[in-house]
């Protein structure tokens, strides 16, 4: 049996049943190959573990002998420190950046996918949605975002009510989106990558001026965004389909937080890349934070919301079950909110 990444839709209660369901396997005699980029659960689940770089074999050692320090350094070459931590306080008493009151939405069916969302993003913090997919994460990013319409409820961004804004507008008042689906909705794939990085600011000074595109202008900007970044690509007018995974969210994530945003909505920012893209991408949500953004991270990655979220909301048909303080979470409370299980002590459905 093969297993690819099988718990990126998983609660950690459903993550241990899969586990115990691949011990009985291996008793029965059955062989399982297990892959995937969550070392605790490499370390947990194996027997022999081998290391992947570049598509070929680093180096396959017992369960007993391995460590995670062990395996970053097959993995990269050298041991790479964790992107979480630096500077945190309570975000408490600060103004709220995104304000959501009673939101819902339908989704492309016409069936309400969102169903009386309240929520505070706070200036200066990450609010991490949790969530198994499937349960309003993608509507809630695109109401934000103005690409999905509100059937009731306010969205207020920066104190100014912008529930019936168009996309552009809200940008303008400071919002950025990190989509989903980078290939179908994050990234023009027979654009240029330069075309990729102005796509939202084309218009705007320095890059135009009275309607016209200043080349020089352009250059520099997306040499600057490409080099702090790390957007590896052949040139400026590479097209976006030349681009690996890794690097088309890169582009991504250089276009959204390149201006410091005063809301960013970052909806699975690093899904499907790997471990060094990862990492970059962790940091530079940090750093923006550090700078006073507000960040709403919608992943369905846990370990991802745990490791850099300030608050966790969870989300259970469209519902928010719970708001949990960063220093009062674990893998088993957010679990039993994620499945719509409410748990003592948390701040709340409207946190």
């Amino acid at each position: 049996l093969v297993f690819d990444e099988p718990t990126s839709v998983l609660t950690p209660q459903e993550t241990r049943a899969l586990f115990q369901t691949i011990r009985n396997l291996k008793v029965e005699g059955k062989s399982v190959v297990y892959i995937s980029h969550k070392l605790w659960e490499i370390l947990e689940i194996a027997d022999r573990i081998t290391v992947l770089r570049r598509g070929m074999r680093q180096g396959t050692v017992e369960r007993s002998e391995a460590s995670p320090a062990m395996l970053t350094r097959l993995m990269f070459g050298e041991e790479l420190q964790a992107a979480g931590g630096g500077r945190w306080e309570e975000p408490a008493g600060r103004e709220a950046a995104l304000l959501l009151q009673d939101v819902s939405a339908l989704d492309d069916r016409g069936v309400p996918a969102l169903n009386g969302v309240t929520l505070e993003l706070r200036t200066g913090e990450i609010l991490g949605v949790a969530g198994v997919e499937g349960n309003g994460q993608r509507e809630l990013a695109e109401a934000i975002a103005g690409t999905r319409p509100v059937a009731c409820g306010r969205i207020v961004l920066a104190g100014r009510d912008v529930t019936r804004w168009t996309p552009r507008q809200r940008r303008q008042a400071g919002l950025a989106y990190i989509p989903e689906d980078r290939d179908a909705d994050g990234v023009g794939l027979e654009l240029s990558v330069a075309d990729n990085l102005i796509a939202t600011r084309y218009h705007r000074r320095p890059l135009s001026a009275w309607g016209v595109l200043r080349g020089g202008a352009i250059a520099r900007f997306c040499r600057a965004r490409v080099e702090r970044f790390g957007v590896r690509a052949s040139g400026l007018a590479a097209k976006a389909r030349t681009l690996s995974g890794g690097n088309l969210q890169r582009l991504v994530v250089a276009r959204e937080a390149g201006e410091s945003p005063r809301v960013l909505v970052a909806a699975h920012p690093t899904r499907g890349v790997d471990m060094s893209a990862i990492r970059s991408i962790h940091r530079a949500l940090l750093e923006l934070r550090d700078g006073g953004t507000g960040i709403l991270l919608i992943s369905g990655d846990l370990d991802e919301v745990l490791a850099l979220s300030d608050r966790i909301a969870t989300i259970y048909r469209g519902r928010i079950t719970g708001v949990v303080g960063r220093h009062e979470a674990d893998r088993e409370r957010i679990g039993a909110l994620m499945l719509g299980v409410e748990g003592r002590g948390v701040e709340g459905r409207s946190s």
